[in-house]
């Protein structure tokens, strides 16, 4: 197919995900404004609306780790997108909000425990190290979940490693 008519075709699958956002939030409406996104993209991968319209669709569905990617994604392609940034805003609000006291909580005890190894210990350098990579692990294992996940979906999804890499 030439270059024309796969515009033209990621253009109305755009146009048919819009469609589907716009007959509500439920999950089927989403999950079609989804796929549509997806053949979009299959036909044009660097198309920022069809990225952005497959984010909104996540939104809906509350896949917020893979909503706020395709946000962040868009924002990466057109940086001055404010429709992007405040969908990601909300998106990084809901994530707080589920994680937040989770999330807090140890960072709290993490400074907890580096206010008190200085005050035990007049080597406060090295504890700081000590608790700075206690947090350096936590958060790289958060990542390591998030990639997995994102693995996992792509995986599902058929798309190969090397063309992981190019989205």
């Amino acid at each position: 197919m030439n270059a024309p008519a796969r515009a033209m075709l990621a253009s109305l699958y755009c146009n048919s995900a819009q469609a589907w956002l716009k007959l509500g939030s439920d999950h089927a409406a989403s999950n079609s404004a989804r796929a549509m996104a997806e053949k979009a993209l299959e036909h044009e991968p660097t198309s920022v609306k069809a990225r952005f319209r497959r984010g909104c669709a996540f939104a809906n569905t509350e896949d917020w780790l893979l909503a706020r990617a395709d946000f962040e994604r868009v924002l990466r392609m057109d940086p001055a997108n404010e429709a992007a940034k405040g969908e990601l805003r909300s998106v990084l609000r809901h994530l707080r909000s589920e994680n937040g006291p989770e999330r807090s909580s140890w960072e709290k005890k993490a400074a907890a425990a580096v206010k008190t190894v200085r005050r035990e210990d007049p080597r406060g350098a090295q504890s700081d190290k000590e608790a700075t990579a206690l947090v350096v692990r936590q958060k790289v294992g958060m990542a390591s979940a998030m990639r997995a996940g994102a693995l996992k979906f792509w995986t599902s999804k058929g798309v190969a490693d090397g063309e992981r890499r190019l989205l």
